[in-house]
């Protein structure tokens, strides 16, 4: 902050110092002599003119050069404070609205991918239902039907809402645009109405600091109100994970149920095949045993065919050696009787 310009005028007037030999004088004068005295002591020096001795006043022109080239080098570097100032708060409003941009990407993306894996369960548990009877198959239908029906109004509803708080701070954000501009057409204002004084200049500084306090508590009400909606959102991912949670366990136990059914029907087609097994080995013990009866037969009826022959052979020779003995006998009574 710098003095008037009258002040300095009469500083600079009261700071023009004497030539060197002219101080030597004066000092060599005792403490206690008044200034008139001074004066009158004040002898020339050899080889130093009287021109040398008087002190030189300053040119009015110069000192006002002087005065203006402060006040201009004072109000450059209020000038640049306060733009230093002004990118500063940009800098951090850009940075917060880049981090809120973020936050929301990450968010939608979120949502997405929660929605593509309840239509990806939602598939999976159509297909589970599958292969069932018709009244199951309908009852499920129906309930599966309502629950998508349910998971699409509740997703509707959370775009929705996030097109809602969009729009809000899209709205919040044009505010604080404006609000921007009338600040810093304000402060070009008071930029142009700043005057060389020092009370104005007190005084937009006060201004300044006040403004800069509300820009603070504008920022941690904002950041308060985004440390709102994420308590909000992480609330509704908490609902929405249980929500997961019931449906696996419901998943869960209709697999249950199905893999009992096919338990059950593997028992049932385990007992058929073995019955089925059962009669195949029965008509194959039959059918061997029909088989091994007809061999057993075909034997017993070759070998008595066999003993038969044998025995008739025998009978034979026996018929035969008791016909030999008879023929001699015969032979002696024809000889007899010749």
């Amino acid at each position: 902050v710098s003095p008037p310009a009258d002040t300095q005028q009469e500083q600079v007037k009261q700071a023009t110092p004497l030539p060197a030999p002219c101080q030597k004088m004066l000092s060599e004068l005792p403490v206690e002599v008044p200034l008139e005295d001074a004066e009158k002591h004040t002898t020339l020096v050899k080889g130093v003119p009287e021109q040398e001795c008087e002190p030189q006043p300053q040119e009015p022109q110069q000192q006002e050069l002087h005065v203006e080239q402060q006040q201009q080098q004072q109000e450059s570097q209020v000038q640049e404070l306060h733009v230093d100032q002004q990118q500063q708060q940009q800098e951090s409003q850009e940075q917060e609205l880049h981090v809120d941009q973020q936050q929301q990407q990450q968010e939608s993306q979120e949502q997405e991918l929660h929605v593509d894996q309840q239509q990806q369960q939602e598939s999976q548990v159509q297909e589970l239902h599958v292969g069932h009877h018709q009244q199951q198959q309908e009852s499920q239908e129906q309930e599966l039907h309502v629950d998508h029906h349910q998971q699409q109004q509740e997703s509707q509803e959370q775009e929705l809402h996030v097109d809602q708080q969009q729009q809000q701070q899209e709205s919040q954000e044009q505010e604080l645009h404006v609000d921007q501009q009338q600040q810093q057409q304000e402060s070009q204002e008071q930029e142009l109405h700043v005057d060389h004084h020092q009370q104005q200049q007190e005084s937009q500084v006060q201004e300044l600091h006040v403004d800069h306090q509300q820009q603070q508590q504008e920022s941690q009400e904002q950041e308060l109100h985004v440390d709102q909606h994420q308590q909000q959102q992480e609330s509704q991912e908490q609902e929405l994970h249980v929500d997961q949670q019931q449906q696996e366990l419901q998943v869960q136990e209709v697999q249950q149920q199905q893999q009992q059914q096919q338990e059950q029907q593997e028992d049932h087609q385990k007992a058929e095949h073995l019955e089925q097994e059962k009669a195949q080995r029965e008509q194959q013990l039959k059918g061997q045993l029909e088989q091994e009866k007809k061999g057993v037969d075909q034997h017993l009826d070759q070998e008595l065919t066999k003993r038969d022959e044998h025995l008739e052979k025998k009978g034979e020779q026996l018929l035969e050696q008791q016909e030999k003995p008879l023929e001699p006998a015969e032979q002696q009574e024809g000889q007899l009787k010749q």
